[in-house]
């Protein structure tokens, strides 16, 4: 296996996610987004085997620079996979596992203390970043969850002002207007 070989996997699977999202876009509201996630998934995992390999090459084993290069790359790399990925908790995670424990393995493995050491710091990287994308797909989720509240609360106010100003203007109103349940305390 070659760096060539590696780097058109990486552009051929970049150019097939580009062409599903964009098709994606162009699906009826209606219809069933199950398959397109599957195969999202599958695109995400498979560029996640790719540059999770990186470590795996033989250039890694041989050269200080190319290590310490290959370190960088991966670790931005899953940086980057936290921040496009975590809305779909069931994407990120496993991404970052799929990208992160080859390196940390091979460094694992490694014959001095200075691999093992960075091994020991990779674990950690993994972790933060693994609580990072679950925080932030919790996050995600209580604003959409907040945002349809805010609406469903805003449209109720309205309609309430609107039925009081269609009432004769002399009418009082001691009428109570209950207000939809808030849900942030259930």
């Amino acid at each position: 296996l070659t760096l060539a070989y590696w780097l058109s996997a990486i552009i051929f699977l970049t150019l097939v996610r580009t062409l599903h999202i964009y098709r994606f876009w162009r699906i009826p509201p209606s219809a069933d987004i199950r398959p397109w996630l599957g195969f999202y998934h599958l695109l995400i995992f498979s560029s996640g085997l790719c540059w999770g390999s990186l470590p795996l090459f033989e250039v890694f084993s041989t050269s200080t620079l190319a290590q310490a290069f290959i370190v960088f790359v991966v670790a931005g790399m899953s940086a980057g996979g936290l921040v496009s990925f975590y809305p779909v908790r069931t994407a990120a995670m496993p991404y970052l596992l799929i990208v992160l424990t080859p390196l940390i393995t091979v460094l694992a493995l490694g014959d001095d203390a200075s691999n093992q050491g960075m091994a020991v710091l990779g674990v950690l990287y993994l972790l933060m970043l693994l609580r990072s994308a679950f925080l932030l797909n919790r996050n995600v989720k209580k604003t959409i969850r907040v945002e349809l509240e805010n609406r469903e609360l805003f449209n109720f106010l309205s309609q309430a002002q609107q039925s009081r100003n269609l009432d004769s203007p002399g009418a009082r109103h001691n009428d109570k207007v209950s207000a939809p349940a808030n849900r942030n305390n259930q």
